[in-house]
């Protein structure tokens, strides 16, 4: 992890301090919304990323309002408890969940029976916080040395080599498998339970390649242990500029990306979702809520709930695509 949790916490306190001093900013048009705490359910455990984020949005929004905004962690079941918890609240603004994509729109398409909600349906998206990109690595020892040479070498060796996703069904999972389609090349799928044994089985040498978040795999690029090839991203990494794109080796249709955002239950008031959405603008709008983000590896995106709602329809059918046409089955 690029950063550890108490020196982002120790930052997270700072920037809100910061914003105590300027006025309280009241919600226009949502009767003065809050009046009192507001409930950030965040739907994995402590000390993750999602995690150590949303308790800097929450920090941040707690000194716009100047009301307390807690934090408070409903894991399990990929996500879907704390989701499904914040689904059946009342849409009044005071219970709103910090997630991406994994637990709003991935698990439910992958899990039909068993998620208890539909994104699309059960909740409000009120504001986009940014987007986390995926980064393509090989093992130092594999004897390619970009994304065009992997393709290459796939092709003449249909079968032999494999890749390391964190689960099955996670975001290195299905983009690696849209790799595999866009570029008919047949690449074995070895899963684990977690980011950290995947990329420990890849710098080990007993997997080829892996996709990753900035934050994962960046540090073991650094020290040689892994060699990075390609960003899966529609424009290069800001926080690793001199990465080329899949699109700039001339490997079409393979972009993967991950949003982080705020939802709340359906049928909020469109005025109270502007309010919100304007004061987490209000609160993540410096440089350095945008340099945490990207100290994790997430792009600063600070999108409208419009803008919110469409990058959630736009990676449904992304993933929608990719578990079709990968015959890729979870139940």
């Amino acid at each position: 992890m690029a950063i550890r949790r108490r020196s982002l916490l120790a930052m997270s306190a700072a920037g809100a301090a910061s914003l105590v001093a300027a006025p309280a900013v009241r919600a226009q048009g949502a009767a003065g919304f809050p009046d009192r705490q507001v409930r950030l359910v965040v739907p994995f455990p402590p000390g993750g990323p999602t995690d150590l984020i949303g308790r800097m949005v929450a920090q941040r929004l707690s000194a716009v309002w100047n009301q307390t905004v807690v934090v408070e962690n409903r894991a399990g079941a990929s996500g879907s408890i704390g989701s499904n918890f914040v689904a059946r609240s009342a849409p009044d603004g005071y219970t709103l969940v910090f997630s991406n994509n994994a637990t709003h729109g991935a698990y439910e398409q992958l899990n039909p029976r068993n998620t208890p909600y539909q994104t699309l349906r059960d909740f409000t998206p009120v504001a986009l916080i940014g987007i986390a990109p995926l980064v393509l690595i090989a093992r130092s020892t594999l004897d390619v040395k970009d994304a065009r040479e992997l393709i290459a070498h796939a092709r003449a060796n249909p079968g032999k080599l494999n890749y390391a996703s964190p689960a099955y069904g996670s975001s290195p999972h299905l983009a690696t498998e849209l790799l595999k389609l866009a570029t008919g090349t047949d690449i074995v799928h070895v899963p684990f339970t977690g980011a950290a044994p995947a990329m420990n089985a890849l710098i080990s040498g007993n997997v080829d390649i892996y996709m990753g978040g900035v934050s994962t795999v960046r540090p073991h690029v650094r020290e040689g242990r892994a060699r990075a090839l390609a960003a899966v991203y529609g424009q290069r990494v800001r926080s690793w500029p001199d990465l080329p794109t899949m699109a700039e080796q001339g490997i079409n249709g393979v972009e993967y990306d991950s949003w982080y955002g705020l939802l709340g239950p359906a049928n909020m008031p469109a005025p109270l979702v502007a309010a919100i959405n304007d004061s987490v603008r209000r609160a993540m709008t410096n440089d350095e809520a945008r340099q945490t983000l990207e100290n994790f590896g997430i792009e600063a995106k600070l999108g409208t709930p419009a803008e919110h709602a469409a990058s959630i329809r736009e990676e449904m059918a992304r993933t929608a695509r990719v578990i079709r046409e990968a015959n890729i089955r979870v139940e």
